[in-house]
C-alpha cells in the first residue's frame, strides 16, 4: 500500500534544470512552472507547501504557476536540492536527519523576525545546514556512521570530520551550494553555522539559533542568547516548532 504522506522523489536533472531556469535573466513564474511541472516530486511539494498554513491562503492553489509565484523561485530551488538530495527521504541515510532538518528549518524561520531576516532565507539555510551530513555519508557509508556515534558534541564532530576527510559537513554544504548558486548569505549561514559570534551575520545566527532549539527542552545556547531568547522563551519556541515541523513532514518528506 502506498503511504499517502510519501511524496515521489525529484529527479536529481531538475536540480540543474531549476538552477538553469532560475539564471535566465527571462525567468518568470511561468518559465519556472514549465520546469516544475515535469517533475512529479517538486510538483507535489511546490504545491504542498503553497498551500500550507505558512502562506495562510484562504483558497486552495491547484495551478503550479500560481504555486511558484507565490512560494517564489528560490523557495522552489530549495525543494528541488533538499527532495533530489534524499535529504527528507526517512530511509535513505543519516537517521534522524529529516526530521533534524525540518525542525531547525521551522526554528529558523519562526526566530528570523527577530533580526530582520527574510524567512524563506533562514527556512532555506536551516533546511540544508546540514546537507554535509548526508554528503560524507553517502561518500563513506561504511565508515561515517561511526563518527556520528563517537562524536561526543559538534566541535568533536567537526574535528573528527577534519581528521577523517580533510573537511566537515558544514564547509562541505556550502561548498555544494555555492557549486549550486544559492545566495552568497545562505552559503556563508550554512558554512558557519557551528560557529556563530557577536560579529556573525544575522542569518548565521538565527540558523545557529534554530539548531540549538532542536536540543532538549531547558537548555539555551550562544547564538539563542545572542538573539535575546532565555530558556523560558526557547521553550515556547520549540512548542511552536514542533506543530511547523509535523506539517512540514507531511508536506514535503519521503
Amino acid at each position: 500500500m502506498v503511504d499517502p504522506q510519501r511524496q515521489p522523489p525529484v529527479s536529481v536533472a531538475t536540480v540543474n534544470d531549476i538552477i538553469n531556469a532560475i539564471e535566465d535573466p527571462m525567468a518568470s513564474a511561468a518559465s519556472i512552472a514549465d520546469v516544475v511541472s515535469s517533475d512529479p516530486g517538486l510538483t507535489a511539494r511546490t504545491l504542498g507547501l503553497a498551500n500550507s498554513a505558512f502562506y495562510g491562503l484562504v483558497r486552495t492553489v491547484s495551478d503550479i504557476r500560481q504555486a511558484v509565484a507565490l512560494v517564489g523561485m528560490e523557495m522552489v530551488r530549495t525543494l528541488a536540492i533538499s527532495g533530489a538530495s534524499g535529504l527528507l527521504d526517512a530511509e535513505g541515510g543519516v537517521p534522524h536527519l529529516r526530521d533534524h532538518a525540518l525542525r531547525v528549518a521551522a526554528g529558523a524561520r519562526l526566530l528570523a523576525p527577530r533580526v530582520s531576516v527574510r524567512s524563506s532565507d533562514a527556512f532555506t539555510a536551516g533546511l540544508l545546514h546540514d546537507l554535509g551530513e548526508l554528503l560524507l555519508w553517502q561518500q563513506d557509508p561504511d565508515g561515517y556512521p561511526a563518527v556520528l556515534t563517537q562524536a561526543t558534541d559538534h566541535a568533536d564532530q567537526l574535528a573528527i570530520e577534519h581528521d577523517l576527510y580533510q573537511t566537515d559537513h558544514a564547509v562541505l554544504a556550502a561548498e555544494h551550494l555555492f557549486v549550486w548558486r544559492l545566495p552568497e548569505p545562505i552559503v556563508d549561514a550554512v558554512g558557519d553555522h557551528h560557529d556563530p559570534g557577536p560579529t556573525s551575520d544575522n542569518l548565521t545566527v538565527v540558523v545557529a539559533a534554530a539548531d540549538e532549539l532542536a536540543g532538549p527542552a531547558g537548555t539555551s545556547g550562544l547564538a539563542l542568547e545572542l538573539l535575546g531568547v532565555d530558556v523560558t522563551a526557547a521553550d515556547a519556541l520549540r512548542e511552536a516548532v514542533d506543530v511547523e515541523q509535523g506539517e512540514l513532514r507531511g508536506l514535503l518528506a519521503v
